[in-house]
């Protein structure tokens, strides 16, 4: 979480501090991307994380249960890393602009 807060603040201020505006498209892709990733974590990773972990402790680790959580924290974790990904390339290509 601090880390977060520092990279949106060092991004305000490469933003004021290039004069691009928090209107270029760029920008806005960028923002709407870490909203998205910050939300999905506290919505969908922690509470599968902790699913996942209640399975592990209820049944045996090789169980249909824990496999099941384990596949679906599996896939929102690589969902999570993709736009990631894409919030760097557009960092790095800055469309729009």
């Amino acid at each position: 979480m601090p880390l977060s807060l520092i990279v949106i603040a060092a991004g305000a201020w490469l933003v004021t501090e290039a004069g691009w505006g928090y209107d270029a498209l760029f920008v806005q892709l960028g923002l709407t991307g870490f909203v998205l990733t910050f939300f999905g974590g506290a919505l969908l990773i922690s509470p599968s994380i902790k699913k996942a972990l209640s399975a592990v402790r209820e049944h045996r680790i090789d169980s249909g249960e824990v496999k099941s959580a384990l596949g679906r924290l599996n896939l929102i974790s690589r969902l999570d890393l993709l736009l990631l990904f894409l919030v760097v390339l557009n960092m790095v290509l800055k469309p729009g602009l």
